[in-house]
Formats: C-alpha cells, structure tokens, sequence
C-alpha cells in the first residue's frame, strides 16, 4: 500500500501537468489564432477609408436671376444678409434628429430656417464619396473607387430683391419694428421683409 502511493502522486502531477499544457496551448492558440485574426481583420479594415464628397447646395435666385445667395469656398453665402434673412433663412450642422428624419451621415448640413428649411430636400443635393487606401504609416496609396456628388438643384422666387431691399432700409432707418408685405393682384409675394433681422452669414 505505502509503496503505491508514491506511483499515484507521480501519476497525478502527471495528470496536473498535462492539463495545465493543455491550458497553456489553448490560450496559445487563442492569442495567435482567434485573436490574430481579429487584428488582422481590424488592420485591414483600417487601410480602408471612406471619404465623404459633399454636393454643393441650389441656389437660390430672385424674380429677375439675381442670385441671393451663393457657394463660395466651401460656405454658404447670403448676397443680402439682414434684407432676407428671415425669408431665406440659413443653415447649420445637422442635429441628431435631424439626421435620424433626413437620413444623414454626421457632420451633414441642413436648412433650418426659411426657404432653407422648407425646400432643403430640393437644396440639399446627394454626397457623394470615394474608398481610399492608406498604408500602415497613414499615408494614402491609392483610391479605388468613386462617387461624384448630385449637387441641390436650383429655386427661383418671384421675390424682388430692389424692393425687398428698399423696404428693409425703410424700417431699419425709422427703427419699426415689423414687416412689410407687397405682392401682386394674383397673389404672388414681390416683398417680405421684417425687422429687426439678423446676418445669416455669422455663425
């Protein structure tokens, strides 16, 4: 009896030591294998940018062409400033909201107020984007493929840009506080001007 159990003990620091191999390989394996994958999953994922090519935003003209506001540059520009600013409106970085409700990606820009909002889906135009390739120290290979953006398409209004101007001198030089409307016998709006206003242009 005394004489078997040393064979059993090195039987069973055996049976430790096997297992613990066993431990030891598995993880091995993981960390080269499963894990290896991953990282080279994620590394080739990382050589792959998408770059997003934003459309250029309609413009928006007066009843006789003249353009009230512009692209300049990478900005929006407001010809008038504070003679249409309620009319026209502006634009801004688009919220969480409202990129959920337009189907945006983040850092997209939308009308928020005025003609901007009301015809921001006409305005807006479509992105487009190109895949480039970068090389492990980040610097671009090559692009392999691309999509030229849609840019808004263009509105014209029956609005006067001389008599919208002119009304709002009248009320900024008397400090009246209010609008003037002018249209024609049918209907259609030639002026609307409020005041006081604000310059669209400034953030």
């Amino acid at each position: 009896m005394w004489h078997n159990r040393p064979m059993k003990l090195l039987g069973f620091c055996w049976l430790v030591l096997i297992t613990l191999s066993f431990i030891i390989l598995a993880q091995v394996f993981h960390l080269q294998i499963i894990e290896g994958k991953e990282q080279w999953k994620r590394s080739q994922q990382n050589r792959f940018r998408i770059k997003t090519i934003s459309s250029q935003r309609g413009i928006i003209y007066d009843r006789s062409g003249e353009p009230l506001v512009i692209n300049q540059n990478h900005q929006r520009i407001y010809v008038y400033k504070e003679a249409f600013a309620h009319v026209l409106g502006y634009i801004g970085e688009a919220t969480g909201d409202e990129l959920t409700l337009f189907g945006l990606d983040s850092g997209a820009w939308v009308g928020k107020t005025g003609i901007e909002r009301e015809e921001d889906g006409i305005l807006r135009g479509h992105d487009g984007g190109q895949l480039e390739e970068y090389s492990a120290e980040g610097k671009q290979v090559r692009v392999f493929s691309q999509k030229a953006p849609i840019a808004g398409s263009n509105i014209h209004m029956y609005l006067d840009s001389k008599l919208q101007r002119y009304a709002y001198r009248l009320l900024e030089k008397e400090k009246y506080k209010g609008t003037i409307i002018v249209s024609t016998p049918d209907g259609k709006i030639v002026t609307l001007v409020s005041y006081p206003s604000f310059d669209p242009n400034r953030d």
